[in-house]
């Protein structure tokens, strides 16, 4: 049994712009919403004694934004770790992994729209592999980590970002 939390919105409002609208909605989805869900699918995972969580943090949450969002979005990725951590220590003892994913930039619309090859060249710069990740690439690796074989890998946090952020 599998759950792979990857709802979540961005925000490119600056910080003294946000309001608390704004700042609640992005916490709602990114950070609720990961809580909501895997809350109700662990019940099940707990009485089967196995599953596999793993949920979307952001290259945001390790930088600080950087590259389209802003505090809020970065502020609710970094809590998508914490909370990674901490539920994996919870529920290892029923065979149950918890792992994050952080992204660098992805060739998706959650940086304001469909990416236009000018803004993709852009991005790239600075991007050891040159370029932009594919979703297959992050699907790739959600694929692995809710596989049989990574069944002895909980708490830990991939980078996926082409060599951007270097750990």
């Amino acid at each position: 049994m599998g759950l792979v939390n990857l709802a979540g919105i961005s925000s490119p409002t600056p910080f003294m712009e946000t309001t608390v609208e704004e700042w609640d909605k992005v916490f709602a989805i990114n950070m609720r919403g990961t809580f909501v869900v895997s809350q109700r699918v662990l019940k099940g995972m707990i009485e089967r004694e196995l599953g596999r969580i793993v949920s979307i943090s952001s290259i945001s949450a390790q930088r600080g934004g950087g590259t389209y969002s802003k505090v809020a979005y970065s502020a609710s990725k970094a809590g998508i770790l914490g909370f990674t951590r901490a539920l994996a220590r919870e529920v290892g003892e029923h065979n149950i992994t918890v792992n994050a994913i952080a992204p660098g930039p992805i060739d998706t619309d959650i940086m304001g729209g469909t990416l236009s090859d000018e803004r993709k060249a852009q991005m790239s710069e600075g991007i050891m592999m040159g370029r932009v990740g594919t979703r297959e690439e992050v699907g790739a690796l959600i694929a692995f980590l809710l596989s049989e074989d990574a069944g002895y890998i909980t708490a830990a946090t991939y980078d996926i970002n082409g060599g951007l952020q270097v750990s």
